[in-house]
């Protein structure tokens, strides 16, 4: 699961 918390991150922070 921590996977998919990091990969969200990473999106969000990529976005952001």
């Amino acid at each position: 699961m921590q996977m998919f918390a990091e990969n969200v991150a990473s999106r969000l922070a990529f976005r952001g």
